[in-house]
């Protein structure tokens, strides 16, 4: 079978004849594999069972036109060929007589149908693009006839490409060229053209009307500006320093689809021209150049130079360019870099005084191309939208350039909306998901006039397809995200596209060898797409893909349940593969490294888990165990444990087995309410004794003695824990003899008996130091500071304190810096300093309140007999007033501050002896 639709719309060897089923059958031929939810809200947008209507459509399109349509679940695909997918195919392999051959006339014409708006929109959208491709390809072949002197021919080819049904008006520039084309032959035939100008278009009809003899205009003018032009201020500099400190001839602006390269380069150039004059800059689109036979003349045409039968066009485009400045701009020059690289590699040689810009989504890879990276707008971070929404106060946010951008834009779509904050910061949401790409900023913008700003983000996050504008004069390949990411997976080869597929399982970014375990990508298919802007990478060589390109590319790989399904192991596969390099390292010197590499990788392991979880419950329960320590120091316990008990509700660890008793210990671990930790622990530890695997018996049984001495039971947990130091003595394991010393230490601690405590606590940061062990030098410096208050040796306690802080903030452990301060505002209350103990307490809280720290009942108990304490050492409002000089200086200003003052430097490694 096949669906005709260029037209007209029917079903070939089938009796259907209703148009709505056979639209739905010509959405899917072109859009492809769709969920039945989003097929319901496009094609019943006002219907509340729109579901129900598309399974009758469904089942009324299997009745009459069996094997048309593949349900798979949620999603539906056709199955049948179309002549408009042909076309589109047909003009990306610039085959122009095979796109002539298939367009049988307009898109769906003639179609009596009521559709709801966006159904409407993406009809005449898709009619607009196939019409004007085939009438760019038919202009192109006919301007390349022209050149090698086949005027007839031209024109007979111009003539069908100005009467082509469906296209939208030709702009001045492009009608003048036509006109040109259809008077090139024996007859003049642009009276064709003339009876096709309406009167509103005066541009048009003066261009249409030039005499016989005359050529058209240059087409490089600067076009005055649609919208504001928002940002930018680093790159307009930046790129003016290339060209004029640094002396670049040739500056690409490399960016993905829609991050606004046209609309820099534009700027760019509007600048250039205040400084040199308007004449000496010249404009070119090259989308509609299909090969290298036609750049050339596209450029000539774009200078304003006379081309005739014979002469070679690379020698008019010298002649128009040589003995004066000039500055060419070359817009969306991807498609055809293989073949324009090497002409404006010449045309620099031949003429000095020319600049280029261009901007593509590919490099040109010449030795004297200088390329400006251009990612998207700026978006204020996470921390600043916290604020936002803790204080009401959206300004911030308003005030960054994507959030800036989406308000203008919106305003244009609605005058009358007013912003309250909750509405910017469902912007905010918006720009940070799109990742600033301006492009999708404005596509999202354009929806306000429909629903809420926090519906957009919504949309946005469920399909791609949210993301398109009604805008007629907005070029066709720019009115969808859609669009603008199918152009730029047409420019990969297959092997990229597969390996961009399924580098799409990575919830955030990669270093290169996962994307080996995942993908199979080398080095070369990463530098690939790299160099089609689809993938980024930072200094330290980890890569990041664009979240828009990565949403499209999970679509892709989503056609392929099988192809996805081996993805995602690959992923768990190349997590449990970062794991085992990390774990040795998590607590030797390189553990602050590995340490933010695993922070790095922190979606990515998320991810993991919550496949494995669902499909291999065991690897999910190994990776947790295995980064335990990482999950302790980060303090995400709470969100493993809430994993590993989904994890032990799948059969497979059903049975006492090793991974069951992984996982029993994470949850266990995790508890604060030490009675519901007891069981789960009980039987972990049980499995470990049975298994009689070392490696899991040592750490269990470790903290069934921690657990004990938590229920008050000393005899068991010193027991216990002297158990776990013979067993990590015997495994050579030495952060985990420190770890039972120091819980040897606790136990003393909290008989009271501080000396004793002190020593274990001792021999603790003893082996710490050796292995190079930073948090667990933090942990017992901290608690040794601890003791030295107790027993009253302040200066000592403070020496260690600072000490301690000083390493929490190499580690970037936030909560250990919250406690370390804590303690330094305690220690300053007793040496009689309450207004430095109200400073650093202020600076506390308000850090408190933006990590949403709250304090266990015992702790705030304690926290309130300390300040308590200090409060009665001096008046209230003295008090009050340091407490909120110590809020406004900020937590960071005040740790500072602490290093600074701290004796003896804050960095030795080791505490002094006790007094």
């Amino acid at each position: 079978m096949r669906l005709s639709t260029l037209g007209v719309l029917e079903l070939e060897g089938s009796s259907l004849r209703r148009p709505k089923p056979l639209l739905l059958l010509a959405y899917l031929a072109i859009e492809g594999r769709r969920d039945r939810r989003h097929l319901a809200d496009v094609f019943w947008p006002a219907a509340t069972d729109g579901r129900n209507r598309l399974s009758v459509t469904l089942r009324r399109l299997r009745a009459e036109a069996p094997g048309c349509v593949e349900t798979d679940g949620a999603y539906v695909a056709s199955r049948v060929a179309c002549d408009a997918v042909a076309l589109r195919d047909a003009l990306a392999r610039s085959d122009v007589d095979a796109a002539r051959a298939a367009y049988r006339g307009a898109f769906l014409d003639g179609l009596d149908l009521e559709v709801g708006l966006d159904l409407e929109e993406w009809l005449y959208a898709t009619r607009e693009a196939l019409a004007d491709g085939v009438r760019d390809a038919l202009i192109a072949r006919a301007s390349t006839l022209a050149d090698h002197g086949d005027g007839e021919r031209a024109a007979t080819l111009a003539e069908a490409a100005a009467t082509l049904p469906g296209a939208t008006p030709l702009d001045p520039v492009a009608a003048a060229r036509l006109a040109v084309l259809l008077r090139g032959g024996e007859l003049d035939r642009s009276l064709v053209l003339r009876r096709s100008v309406t009167d509103e278009d005066a541009g048009t009809a003066a261009a249409v009307a030039r005499p016989r003899s005359t050529i058209p205009p240059p087409s490089g003018h600067l076009a005055e500006r649609r919208t504001s032009f928002v940002g930018r201020g680093r790159e307009l500099s930046g790129i003016a320093d290339l060209f004029d400190r640094f002396g670049a001839r040739l500056v690409t602006i490399h960016g993905p689809g829609g991050v606004g390269k046209t609309r820099l380069a534009l700027e760019v150039a509007r600048d250039r021209a205040r400084s040199v004059g308007t004449d000496a800059v010249h404009v070119a689109s090259l989308l509609p150049v299909r090969g290298g036979a036609d750049l050339l003349p596209a450029l000539a045409d774009t200078l304003g130079a006379i081309r005739s039968p014979g002469n070679d066009p690379f020698q008019v485009v010298v002649g128009a360019l040589r003995g004066r400045p000039a500055w060419l701009v070359l817009d969306e020059a991807e498609h055809v870099v293989d073949v324009a690289a090497p002409v404006l590699d010449a045309l620099l040689d031949a003429c000095t005084e020319l600049r280029l810009l261009v901007t593509s989504r590919r490099r040109l890879h010449l030795q004297r191309e200088h390329v400006w990276r251009l990612d998207g707008l700026a978006v204020p971070d996470a921390s600043v939208a916290e604020l936002a929404r803790a204080t009401g106060d959206a300004t911030a946010l308003a005030d960054g350039d994507a959030v800036r951008l989406f308000l203008q834009r919106a305003r244009q779509v609605r005058a009358d909306l007013t912003w309250p904050p909750e509405d910017v910061q469902a912007a905010w949401r918006i720009c940070h998901a799109v990742e600033g790409l301006p492009l999708a900023i404005e596509l999202a913008a354009v929806w306000v006039r429909a629903m809420p700003v926090a519906a957009i983000g919504t949309a946005i996050a469920t399909s791609l397809d949210a993301l398109a504008t009604p805008a007629r004069d907005v070029p066709p390949h720019h009115r969808t995200m859609r669009a603008v990411l199918e152009r730029s997976w047409a420019l990969l080869d297959d092997r990229a596209q597969r390996v961009l597929e399924r580098l799409s399982v990575f919830a955030d970014g990669f270093e290169a060898e996962a994307a080996r375990i995942v993908a199979q990508a080398d080095v070369p298919a990463l530098a690939a797409l790299v160099d089609a802007a689809l993938l980024g990478v930072a200094p330290s060589g980890r890569f990041h893909a664009h979240a828009l390109p990565l949403q499209f590319a999970r679509e892709r790989l989503a056609r392929d349940p099988m192809q996805r399904a081996d993805a995602e192991r690959a992923h768990v596969a190349a997590m449990m593969h970062l794991a085992e390099r990390a774990a040795p390292h998590l607590a030797d010197p390189d553990q602050a490294v590995w340490l933010d590499r695993l922070e790095a990788d922190l979606e990515n392991l998320r991810a993991a888990l919550a496949y494995a979880t669902n499909h291999d419950a065991a690897s999910a329960a190994q990776l947790a165990f295995r980064l335990d320590r990482f999950w302790t120091v980060r303090r995400r316990r709470r969100e493993i444990a809430d994993a590993m008990r989904r994890v032990l509700t799948h059969p497979s660890l059903a049975e006492p087995c090793t991974e069951r008793a992984q996982a029993l210990y994470l949850i266990a671990a995790a508890e604060h309410d030490e009675p519901a930790a007891e069981a789960p622990a009980a039987e972990a530890l049980a499995i470990a004794q049975a298994l009689d695997d070392p490696h899991l018996t040592a750490p269990i049984t470790l903290f069934w003695g921690t657990l004990a001495q938590r229920l008050m039971r000393t005899e068991e947990a010193e027991r216990s824990i002297n158990d776990a130091l013979a067993r990590f003595r015997a495994l050579g394991d030495a952060s985990g003899e420190a770890a039972a010393l120091k819980e040897l230490g606790t136990v003393f601690y909290r008989r009271g008996d501080d000396p004793t405590a002190e020593t274990w606590w001792r021999a603790s940061l003893e082996v710490e130091s050796a292995i190079g062990n930073l948090w667990g030098m933090a942990s017992r410096t901290y608690t040794l500071g601890l003791i030295a208050k107790r027993r009253g040796d302040l200066e000592v306690a403070r020496t260690l304190q600072h000490r301690a802080l000083h390493l929490n903030r190499r580690l970037r452990d936030p909560l250990a810096c919250v406690h370390g301060v804590e303690a330094l505002a305690c220690i300053a209350s007793v040496a009689g300093r309450p207004l430095r103990a109200a400073r650093l307490w202020g600076a506390v809280e308000g850090e408190r309140e933006a990590l949403r720290l709250e304090r266990l009942p015992d702790a705030e108990m304690a926290h309130r007999e300390d300040t308590a304490e200090a409060r009665a050492q001096i008046d209230e409002p003295r008090f009050a007033a340091a407490w909120a000089r110590g809020r406004r200086e900020g937590f960071e200003a005040i740790v500072v501050e602490e290093l600074r003052r701290a004796p003896g430097g804050a960095g030795a490694s080791s505490p002094p002896a006790p007094a």
